[in-house]
């Protein structure tokens, strides 16, 4: 199968050249200079989701054209567009093979290939930079500049191949952290079990410096989003969760972050004047972290008064 687009200056195809293909596989699309960046970027991210394995049976080629150039001419492009159109396939690495045809200036092709020829950053860096980020944005948060810690958090998202833009969520490069760590500092733990320890954590920290914002309608949306998730994980549904304590899954290795999203989570939705929804939360956030004294002291605030 190929995939193949092309602009007046650059004619882009990738293939398989090892699979035989037919004519009828063959797929045409046009790409803005401008979202060039962006399509390369969901490539780096589609073999990671393959844990680098799918790039070693693609080819590229990419060759360089000066459509007003006249028939036949082997006229080059300007150094500064030519750098725009290579320069983004940098992230694309392990390919089968690399191809630049028309008239190019050979040192962007060397620095492609050199970009190229790096390797992934290794899941255990991948966690390392993004705990960094956290701590950097924990300070933030102390500091009480709670805007730059959520730059901060999302930075640290990023890190581990989950892209954050506004409510908008993308994850990545699961299979990428299906690793079991021998050495560094998490010798002898799962990447994906750590990177899912700090994904929690992570919300936590979100949740609370949007409550430390006063953006109570931003603090539910993270919140509820990683409930939903977990309801999900363990099969249930809306109507059997709904502040059962048994929701808490308490062997989950990141449990007591899980308990400050639903308290944090919580005290958003009673500032949103929500405070039966509040309350069930905060029955869970009870359960998970039980000897909370404010945890204790909101639930009996926000319970059910007899009339």
């Amino acid at each position: 199968m190929a995939e193949r687009f092309e602009n007046y200056h650059l004619s882009v195809e990738i293939d398989a050249p090892q699979i035989p293909r037919r004519d009828s596989d063959n797929r045409a699309f046009l790409v803005l200079l401008d979202d060039l960046p962006l399509f390369c970027k969901m490539w780096f991210y589609s073999d990671l989701n393959y844990a680098g394995d799918l790039n070693r049976y693609l080819r590229l080629t990419l060759t360089v054209r000066d459509p007003f150039a006249a028939p036949h001419a082997d006229t080059a492009l300007p150094k500064a567009l030519q750098r725009r159109f290579l320069e983004p396939f940098g992230c694309v690495k392990g390919l089968r093979e690399l191809r630049i045809e028309g008239a190019h200036h050979g040192a962007l092709e060397r620095a492609l290939r050199a970009a190229q020829a790096e390797p992934y950053a290794a899941p255990q860096t991948c966690l390392a930079e993004a705990a960094a980020l956290k701590e950097a944005g924990n300070e933030a948060l102390a500091k009480r500049d709670p805007r730059r810690a959520i730059a901060l958090y999302v930075a640290s998202f990023e890190k581990i191949h989950i892209v954050c833009v506004g409510r908008r969520r993308a994850i990545w490069a699961d299979a990428f952290f299906e690793t079991s760590f021998t050495d560094g500092p998490y010798k002898d733990q799962h990447g994906q079990v750590v990177r899912l320890n700090l994904r929690v954590t992570l919300v936590a920290n979100v949740v609370q410096a949007y409550l430390d914002l006063g953006e109570h309608a931003e603090a539910e949306f993270w919140g509820m989003r990683t409930i939903r998730l977990m309801r999900e994980a363990t099969g249930m549904t809306m109507e059997e969760a709904g502040g059962d304590p048994e929701e808490a899954v308490l062997n989950f290795a990141g449990a007591p972050q899980m308990g400050l999203i639903y308290y944090r989570t919580a005290i958003a939705q009673k500032a949103l004047g929500k405070r039966t929804d509040a309350w069930k939360l905060l029955k869970v956030a009870a359960q998970y972290l039980p000897h909370d004294v404010a945890i204790a002291q909101e639930l009996i605030a926000l319970a059910p008064r007899l009339t």
